[in-house]
């Protein structure tokens, strides 16, 4: 009789931490549609808007998403996607921590006959899913290069932290570089990604290094409030100027009060809406694009009066 009370116990216990790891206690009624949803880190504002954006375009057609963090782990979300194969889900929305870490995710999906539509940073390999709906990165680094060349005319030294691991970056990378080519504005400071504990030291380092460093650039609006941060820490506010990419409603509240210089916009609600759109539009059986984008706008100190500096373009 112990035994089988302590059996018991374990399946419940199976059970519950199941019901957890997916995101999900319910079970789909009848007629629902399953959609899943797993982003690099649910505790990223863009992210968790994109999120927002897509469980309610999915709960205004009467159906279902089942949503889990990646926790910037890929083994996490490969076994997260594992899960929401084995929940029923018709399609997976899709924004990958490691963009070739992914793959065996990306190929249990094609597999089951899952769908896979990839938000805001695609994958390497193509081929394995259905479409891609993003900001356009590339203008996104265009705008921010642009604004710092406008902003130093005679040159400057800027530092940045990438990551070469999110196709996002990397394009908004390729972007800004574009904008800065044959320009005196040089990147004197430049350290990879590795996790959030790491970029409030990583950038006081930058400015530890090279006293006449002149600018930051934040891969996206987090980093960039961290390093405006170090900035006003440093008594250098008006000195060092801080550009970034999101357009995040803390960003524009930062620039309306003289902190943060600029933040190429983009629309994670925009993009959450055009992605459910193009799952729909695959479950009816239509053809859609491989890629989809969605325009970026660079709002400055310039400009900041014509947003909302309360929510999200």
């Amino acid at each position: 009789m112990k035994k089988s009370f302590i059996l018991l116990a374990l399946v419940l216990i199976f059970a519950t931490s199941s019901i957890f790891a997916t995101g999900s206690s319910e079970i789909a009624e009848d007629g629902q549609t399953v959609f899943g949803f797993t982003c690099m880190d649910q505790t990223n504002p863009f992210q968790v808007t994109m999120k927002n954006s897509v469980e309610a375009e999915v709960k205004a057609h009467g159906d279902k998403l089942i949503a889990i963090d990646g926790m910037n782990d890929q083994i996490k979300q490969n076994n997260a996607i594992d899960d929401m194969i084995t929940n029923g889900v018709s399609v997976i929305f899709l924004n990958p921590v490691d963009k070739d870490g992914v793959r065996p995710a990306l190929e249990a999906c094609k597999e089951a006959g899952v769908k896979v539509i990839v938000i805001d940073a695609n994958v390497t390999d193509t081929n394995l899913t259905e479409s891609f709906i993003s900001s356009n990165n590339v203008q996104a680094g265009i705008l921010c290069g642009e604004a710092m060349k406008a902003a130093f005319p005679n040159g400057a030294r800027i530092a940045l932290i990438d990551n070469p691991l999110a196709e996002s970056v990397v394009s908004r990378m390729s972007g800004l570089e574009e904008a800065l080519a044959g320009s005196n504005i040089k990147i004197t400071g430049l350290a990879h990604y590795s996790s959030m504990n790491t970029v409030l030291s990583t950038f006081e380092d930058f400015l530890q290094a090279d006293p006449e460093l002149d600018a930051y650039w934040g891969l996206n609006d987090e980093f960039g409030l961290i390093a405006q941060g170090v900035v006003e820490s440093a008594g250098r506010t008006g000195d060092i100027k801080v550009f970034s990419v999101d357009g995040s409603p803390s960003a524009k509240a930062s620039i309306k009060e003289g902190g943060l210089y600029a933040t190429a916009a983009q629309s994670p609600a925009g993009i959450g809406k055009k992605a459910v759109e193009v799952a729909y539009s695959l479950l009816d059986g239509k053809s859609v694009e491989k890629n989809y984008s969605i325009e970026t706008i660079l709002v400055d100190q310039n400009n900041i009066d014509q947003f909302d500096t309360s929510a999200w373009l």
